[in-house]
């Protein structure tokens, strides 16, 4: 068993689109959840941006570290959501957090990995 720690994230990406067209704030956040075999490491959030809209270029956002097992299948999975600012969009990306890592516990990897 070799446990080694990783760092996950994007190194820059562009924003195509914004549903808010510039009308009100909003946060935008990164989630990362990493499996290493069966198990799900406690999954990661931060805060990416505090209004992006399509054109903007995000760089270097990365969580971690995740110590992973490198004998066994290492998934990650990434997700951005934007929130309006209503005071509680903190708690709502936790709630996202959650409900994606719960979708990765759900699912079964291949026998042997």
């Amino acid at each position: 068993m070799a446990n080694v720690d990783f760092g996950f994230g994007f190194d820059s990406f562009k924003v195509e689109n914004c549903r808010s067209k510039g009308d009100h704030n909003d946060s935008d956040w990164l989630t990362v959840i990493v499996t290493s075999g069966q198990t799900v490491l406690d999954p990661q959030k931060i805060q990416i941006g505090p209004n992006l809209h399509a054109g903007d270029e995000v760089k270097s956002v990365f969580v971690g570290p995740f110590t992973v097992d490198t004998d066994k299948l290492v998934t990650v999975t990434f997700a951005v959501v934007n929130l309006s600012h209503s005071g509680d969009e903190g708690k709502r990306a936790q709630e996202i957090t959650l409900a994606l890592a719960a979708g990765c516990c759900g699912v079964r990897h291949p026998p042997g990995s």
